[in-house]
This record gives C-alpha cells, sequence and structure tokens, in this order.
C-alpha cells in the first residue's frame, strides 16, 4: 500500500538545451493550497516538489496525504519522508526535532518560515540566489551537488574506456 493517496509526477518534457542553466534542486512546498507554504511538515496535506533552477521551475511530483489522526504518529512522517526521496530542501511553517534529524540524515534541508508565504516567491528568492552568490544552506548544498557530480565524473574517468570496432 502506497504512503500516498496521490501522488503525480510529471515527466520533463523540456529539451535539453532549456535545461542547461543547472544546478536544478528539487524543494518541496508543505501546503495546502499549492499557492502557500502554510502547513506543519509532520501533518501537511500536501508536498508540492518543484524543479528549480536559475532560470526555470517545473512542477516535478505533488503528493497529496490522507488525513490522519493529530499528534504523533512515525508512519505520517515516514509517508512525507519517503516523498521527499531526492529532495535538496522542504518549506514548511513548524517542524518536530525528530523530522529535522531524520531529514538532515537523508540529505534534506528543512526550511521553516516564521509565517505562510507564497510559493511562487520563495522560488524567485532561489532563483535570485542561483544567479548571484548562494548563502546557508543553498550554498552547501550546492557545494555537495558540485563534489557528487565530480566525484561521478571521476570515477568514470577511472573506469577506463574499452573501444570497439563495430563497423
Amino acid at each position: 500500500m502506497s504512503p500516498f493517496s496521490r501522488q503525480l509526477r510529471v515527466v520533463n518534457d523540456q529539451p535539453a538545451s532549456e535545461q542547461a542553466d543547472s544546478p536544478t534542486l528539487r524543494i518541496a512546498f508543505a501546503t495546502s493550497d499549492k499557492q502557500r507554504v502554510d502547513e506543519h511538515f509532520g501533518s501537511c496535506t500536501c508536498l508540492q516538489i518543484l524543479a528549480v533552477s536559475a532560470r526555470h521551475h517545473q512542477l516535478d511530483t505533488l503528493c497529496t496525504f490522507t488525513v490522519g489522526p493529530n499528534g504523533h504518529d512515525d508512519g505520517k512522517l515516514l509517508a512525507r519522508l519517503v516523498a521527499l526521496d531526492g529532495c535538496d530542501a522542504v518549506y514548511c511553517l513548524a517542524i518536530g526535532p525528530s523530522a529535522i534529524r531524520q531529514l538532515i540524515s537523508a540529505g534534506i534541508q528543512p526550511v521553516r518560515l516564521e509565517q505562510p508565504a507564497t510559493i511562487a516567491i520563495l522560488v524567485a528568492e532561489l532563483q535570485q540566489q542561483l544567479r548571484g552568490s548562494p548563502s546557508g544552506w543553498l550554498a552547501r548544498t550546492l557545494a555537495l551537488k558540485g563534489r557528487s557530480q565530480e566525484n561521478r565524473l571521476h570515477a568514470l574517468a577511472a573506469d577506463g574506456w574499452q573501444e570497439q570496432d563495430n563497423f
């Protein structure tokens, strides 16, 4: 049984030339209306995940969750953590210490807002930082992504090449 009541994943049909303004981040937003960050992470009814780069953004995944009882429930938290697989950050209004620890150990930066905020404005702020000089968690995330890409390329180079004549 899926931990989601519904999950929509968008296929990227954008030409590679338009995707070249890397890096692309996967950013999640805890939202009740798909317009604003306005929910507690552990009990959010929806996680909207966007692929965000310096010049473009698009919907990546939309996960909705069944509303369960209030209070601490590891099953609710697990479903949300599963939904965030591959994400770089999650924006929410509130988040508990257990969820923070689990997100950080999964390499996902929790971003707690003081008050509800419009997702479009948060995305525009992220894009502005990506075009300029990122700071804080964004700078750390980009540095880790860069190292990960560099390590992958070094591993490919270390494997060597095997040429074949298939003519």
